[in-house]
């Protein structure tokens, strides 16, 4: 699977956490890509902002539940 162009405000807030963005970074295409889901399904409830909050909080907790069937 390849890798999709990450939203920008999700790069900005990821590259804004060490250890967030260290994650991200380890993660696989196909996970980066649930992340990217995760987020861009929330743009149209106009939930952006806190699916971002909310992506980077798991992924300095290297967790992915949040993301898992999305």
């Amino acid at each position: 699977m390849s890798e999709r162009d990450i939203p920008l405000e999700l790069s900005m807030a990821i590259a804004g956490d060490l250890e967030a963005a260290k994650y991200f970074k380890s993660l696989t295409a196909a996970q980066k890509n649930l992340v990217i889901n995760y987020v861009e399904s929330k743009t149209p409830s106009g939930d952006a902002d806190k699916a971002i909050s909310d992506a980077v909080d798991s992924l300095r907790r290297c967790d992915n539940s949040l993301f898992a069937g999305k």
